[in-house]
């Protein structure tokens, strides 16, 4: 119950660090799972972002990891124990998807002598799939904010280099001016 509601929760969180924090501790706490760990897809690979437990954990594992390749060509969890994984033999991945892009993994431990029933799974799968909808919102928002500074910034340098041609334009028409009453002077002088 705890946990389907901090799924439904999960889109209202505004920071993306701090909906990583909240996720991984809430299933450690909800499931029970001995370690529960958070990797995002970046350009090396899937880095290590968050961990909670005392299991050894790769910082970064390839893109092309076997459990990552499943992962991006189904939509379901993939059991660590039966797909070999930079990740280990042990527990479950879990996709965070946002159309059709794999964004990270979450993954979550085998509790010892028991397995996560089928409904667990899904539970966490749901709550996988919400976070990974919400982290996509505030990266993309991050990014939007990010372009919009941007476009201001291009703006306000587009105003100056107009400023500047406005000035240069009327420095060369004064210039243009006193030079052609110079002429003129001169041409009196001469006569």
């Amino acid at each position: 119950m705890a946990l389907r509601r901090f799924a439904s929760e999960s889109a209202f969180v505004t920071q993306p660090e701090t909906l990583l924090d909240l996720t991984v501790d809430q299933v450690h706490l909800h499931v029970g799972a001995p370690w529960v760990a958070f990797y995002e897809h970046t350009s090396e690979g899937y880095t290590r972002l968050r961990h909670r437990g005392n299991q050894e954990l790769p910082q970064s594992v390839a893109a092309d990891d076997l459990a990552l390749v499943k992962l991006r060509a189904r939509d379901s969890e993939v059991d660590l124990h039966e797909a070999p994984s930079g990740l280990g033999r042990d527990g479950y991945a879990f996709p965070l998807r946002a159309r059709d892009h794999l964004l990270g993994v979450l993954l979550v431990g085998p509790r010892p002598g028991e397995h996560y029933a089928a409904e667990e799974r899904q539970l966490i799968a749901h709550v996988a799939h919400a976070v990974g909808a919400s982290l996509f919102a505030l990266r993309a928002g991050v990014t939007e904010e990010q372009l919009s500074a941007a476009r201001a910034k291009a703006l306000a340098s587009e105003e100056r280099a107009q400023a500047s041609k406005a000035l240069l334009d009327e420095a060369r028409a004064h210039n243009a001016t006193l030079l052609e009453l110079l002429r003129a002077r001169g041409a009196t002088v001469e006569s």
